[in-house]
C-alpha cells in the first residue's frame, strides 16, 4: 500500500515539474516572439525615414551632414591641435 501512495505521489510531483517546464518554455517563446514583434514594429516606424519623407527623413538627411562634417573636421582638428600647437 505503502507503495503504490509513494508511486502516486512521484507521479503527481514528475508532472508538476513538467507543467512548470513547458510553462517556462511557453513564456520564453511568447518573449522572443514579443520582442520579434517590437523590433519590427519600430522598423516599420523609421521606413518614411529611409524614404528621405516626413520629419523622420529630414532628420536623418542632418544627422548624415553633421556626421560627414565631423569625419572631415575631426582629423583637420586633432592635427593642428596636437601636431602644430607645441
Amino acid at each position: 500500500m505503502t507503495e503504490a501512495v509513494s508511486h502516486d505521489a512521484e507521479a503527481e510531483r514528475q508532472k508538476r515539474v513538467y507543467e512548470r517546464a513547458m510553462a517556462s518554455l511557453e513564456l520564453r517563446k511568447r518573449k522572443r516572439e514579443a520582442a520579434g514583434y517590437a523590433v519590427m514594429a519600430s522598423l516599420y516606424a523609421f521606413e518614411p525615414a529611409s524614404r528621405g519623407v516626413g520629419r523622420m527623413g529630414r532628420l536623418v538627411y542632418w544627422a548624415q551632414i553633421v556626421c560627414i562634417m565631423f569625419a572631415g573636421l575631426a582629423p583637420n582638428y586633432l592635427v593642428w591641435k596636437l601636431l602644430l600647437s607645441s
